[in-house]
């Protein structure tokens, strides 16, 4: 709905569904004056005058208006699916990095406890300070690792929200509370009979 350039190619298709009717009109009359002047005024005439296209070829026109309208159609077509493979693909990434910042959260967790396990057997004797040092460095490396995912998540929110078709002066959109997926994807056989008879792409090289 707010996709700039889905409303472009819809208008540019509309308006080829217009000129379809003005393709298979009859030209428009013209009014013509004709004045035949020597030392005076012999003769003065008005009328009106049509250009009357020979047989066939109002159809014919009305026809190749027609197949530019469906190619206009097949184009805007295109720029849904293309509008509708952006959204997508920017939820998926949204999901998958939201998946990644919980389990590195959980990682984290454990890491802590970890880390207060290995000192306790440090002050028993039963473990080196080297564990606690190694629980401690590998904390530290995923906390990096999760500052870095956090400041990305902005970057695809952004690119979610552009997407959608909302500016940078539209509201800031929230994380999705739950993602949902796709159905199974088909078998490749199956996308292809599907894409020989669906995809604008195609369609519009052939109309």
């Amino acid at each position: 709905i707010n996709n700039p350039r889905i409303e472009a190619a819809y208008y540019d298709w509309f308006s080829s569904v217009e000129s379809i009717t003005a393709a298979r009109s009859l030209p428009d009359p013209r009014l013509t004056f004709s004045a035949d002047l020597s030392d005076i005024v012999s003769s003065v005439m008005a009328g009106l005058m049509v250009d009357l296209p020979g047989p066939g070829k109002l159809r014919a026109a009305g026809d190749v208006a027609a197949a530019e309208s469906q190619g206009r159609y097949f184009a805007f077509e295109a720029e849904i699916l293309r509008t509708a493979f952006a959204v997508k693909s920017a939820y998926y990434r949204l999901q998958f990095l939201e998946d990644s910042i919980r389990v590195h959260g959980e990682t984290l967790d454990l890491l802590g406890d970890l880390e207060r396990s290995a000192r306790q057997q440090n002050a028993a004797g039963r473990a080196t300070l080297q564990d606690v040092l190694r629980a401690q460095i590998e904390q530290e490396q995923l906390k990096t690792r999760l500052e870095n995912m956090e400041d990305s998540r902005g970057t695809l929110l952004a690119e979610f929200k552009a997407a959608l078709g909302l500016g940078p002066a539209d509201a800031d959109l929230s994380v999705p509370a739950r993602f949902t997926p796709s159905r199974e994807t088909p078998d490749g056989e199956e996308i292809l009979v599907v894409a020989l008879e669906r995809n604008p792409a195609v369609r519009q090289m052939e109309a």
